[in-house]
C-alpha cells in the first residue's frame, strides 16, 4: 500500500508590477509654462517623449502617465526654452507626483538640449567655462543654445538630435575665443571631447630652437597671463627660467622650449603672482596646460592672507 503524505498548500502570489503608473506633475513656477517633458531609462538609447497635450500653466497640475519603475532622469523644458529635471526618479506608487520649482532648475553637472531624441554628448576637457554653443545641422536652431550657465570643466552637453545626420558644434569660452568646430553624429556610445587644443588657434605660439628636450608650456586660462616660466629638475633645482614680463602668455599663447632633459616640475607665475605647478604634460595634447586646476593653493594663498 502506497502511503499518502498529505500536502500542505499555502496560498502565494508573485507581484507583477504594472507596465505604467499615473504621476501628478505640479509646475509650482511662477511665470513658465511645462512645454515637453522627456524621460531617460536605464540602458536606454534615445529619450522617451511623454504625452502631456497642452502646456502645464504655472500653478497648474496634471495626471501623466509614466512607465513604472526606475528612471535615470526625467527632463522637463518650458516655454522659455530652460531646463527643469528630476534624477533618479522610481515611479513606483499609484499615483505619484512630481513638484517643479525654482530648486530643479538646470545648473550644472550635464546640460540636455532637446531637439530630438537621438544623444550627441560632448564633455568639456578644457580649462575654461563654456559661455556659447553654437549648433548647425538638420533641425536645430541656428542660435547659441546654452543659456546663461557655462559649461564648467569636466561637464557636459547631451544634445538630442532627430537623425544621424552629421552636424558641427563650435564651442565660445568666456573671452570669446572660439573652439574648432566638432563634426559629430548622433550615438549614445560615443562621448566627444573638448580639448585645450581645440582652442590653441587663437594663441600666438612662441618658441626657442636650443637642443635639448623639448616641452610646451600653454596658458589655458580665461583672461589671465603668464609671466614666467621655470623649470626644475628631480632635486629641485632650476634649469630654466623665462621671465615673461614684457612678452606675457595670453590665454592660449603657447611656449615651446627646451632643457637638457626632462623636467620634474613646470611652474608658471600669473600677472597676480600666483603660482602654478604640473609635473607632468596633459595626457591628451603632450603640453602642459596650464589653468585653475594646477594652481598651488600652498603658496598662492598662505594661511593668515
Amino acid at each position: 500500500m502506497t502511503g499518502m503524505i498529505p500536502v500542505i498548500l499555502i496560498g502565494f502570489s508573485i507581484f507583477s508590477p504594472p507596465e505604467s503608473t499615473t504621476v501628478v506633475v505640479s509646475n509650482l513656477l511662477e511665470s513658465q509654462s511645462l512645454e515637453s517633458i522627456h524621460l531617460l531609462l536605464p540602458d536606454a538609447r534615445e529619450l522617451i517623449p511623454v504625452d502631456i497635450g497642452t502646456p502645464i500653466p504655472p500653478g497648474g497640475s496634471r495626471e501623466i502617465s509614466f512607465p513604472w519603475g526606475y528612471i535615470n532622469r526625467v527632463i522637463f523644458e518650458t516655454d522659455t526654452g530652460t531646463i527643469y529635471y528630476k534624477s533618479s526618479y522610481t515611479a513606483s506608487s499609484n499615483p505619484d507626483s512630481i513638484r517643479i520649482t525654482l530648486a530643479r532648475k538646470e545648473f550644472g553637472g550635464v546640460f540636455d538640449r532637446i531637439n530630438g531624441t537621438l544623444p550627441i554628448a560632448v564633455r568639456n576637457y578644457t580649462g575654461v567655462n563654456i559661455a556659447i554653443v553654437l549648433v548647425r545641422g538638420e533641425s536645430l536652431p541656428q542660435a547659441d543654445i546654452l543659456g546663461p550657465n557655462p559649461i564648467m570643466p569636466g561637464e557636459s552637453l547631451r544634445l538630442w538630435v532627430e537623425s544621424t545626420e552629421p552636424c558641427s558644434l563650435v564651442f565660445i569660452d568666456l573671452d570669446g575665443f572660439s573652439s574648432d568646430t566638432i563634426i559629430a553624429t548622433a550615438n549614445p556610445d560615443t562621448v566627444y571631447q573638448l580639448t585645450n587644443e581645440m582652442f590653441y588657434h587663437n594663441g600666438t605660439h612662441h618658441s626657442t630652437a636650443d637642443p635639448g628636450h623639448t616641452f610646451t608650456v600653454a596658458n589655458c586660462m580665461s583672461s589671465e597671463t603668464l609671466v614666467s616660466v621655470e623649470a626644475l629638475d628631480e632635486g629641485g633645482y632650476s634649469i630654466l627660467f623665462f621671465d615673461l614680463t614684457q612678452t606675457p602668455l595670453e590665454t592660449w599663447d603657447r611656449l615651446t622650449t627646451q632643457t637638457d632633459y626632462q623636467p620634474a616640475l613646470v611652474i608658471c607665475t600669473d600677472s597676480e603672482g600666483r603660482e602654478y605647478s604640473l609635473d607632468r604634460p596633459d595626457s591628451l595634447s603632450g603640453i602642459y596646460d596650464f589653468d585653475l586646476r594646477s594652481l598651488d593653493f600652498d603658496f598662492s594663498f598662505p594661511e593668515g592672507q
